[in-house]
């Protein structure tokens, strides 16, 4: 018998395991959950992306804590990679799942980026957030998810991509659906 537990954040199931539990029999019913994980997104049941954008936060919150006392003994290209290691990494991973988020989510988000980024630049807070990561060549959350969802369609279009997914990929003009611009 397949069990199915809710109760903390290692034992949360994943879209995957209720799939499975249920195709198999095991389970007379699935159980609702608030949140399951599948493929490292956290997606919650009313479709928000709360428990995602919550557990990237917690993850990527208290690293500019942990470097903060070692920043001085690194270099700064040292200091770009730990940085990128324990903070980027974890905002840009599937991070095309947060195209349509609410303000709000965008914003909290991009303060995690900020503080990063004033981190690696030794910048206090006073400076503007937008000129460092200009400098440090870093993109906004907004723009990274862009980003991220347009360059598998550039490869695609430029028969950079699979072949298996460049067929899928047809432009718009030569459909007949939209004329060509």
């Amino acid at each position: 018998m397949c069990s199915i537990r809710s109760t903390s954040r290692e034992h949360l199931p994943t879209v995957t395991t209720i799939f499975q539990a249920a195709m198999s029999g095991s389970v007379q019913t699935v159980p609702p959950v608030q949140s399951a994980r599948d493929l490292g997104v956290y997606i919650d049941s009313d479709l928000t992306m709360t428990t995602h954008i919550s557990h990237v936060l917690s993850s990527c919150i208290s690293a500019p804590q942990h470097i903060q006392p070692i920043k001085q003994s690194l270099p700064p290209d040292a200091l770009d990679t730990l940085v990128t290691s324990l903070v980027r990494r974890h905002l840009d991973s599937c991070n095309v799942a947060f195209k349509g988020l609410l303000a709000r989510d965008f914003q909290r988000l991009q303060s995690v980026l900020n503080a990063a980024v004033r981190l690696v630049s030794n910048s206090s807070s006073c400076c503007h957030d937008t000129s460092l990561l200009r400098d440090w060549h870093w993109l906004p959350i907004g723009q990274r998810v862009q980003y991220k969802l347009c360059m598998p369609v550039h490869r695609c279009l430029y028969r950079e991509a699979s072949s298996c997914l460049a067929t899928l990929t047809v432009p718009t003009a030569i459909t007949g659906n939209r004329p060509a611009v």
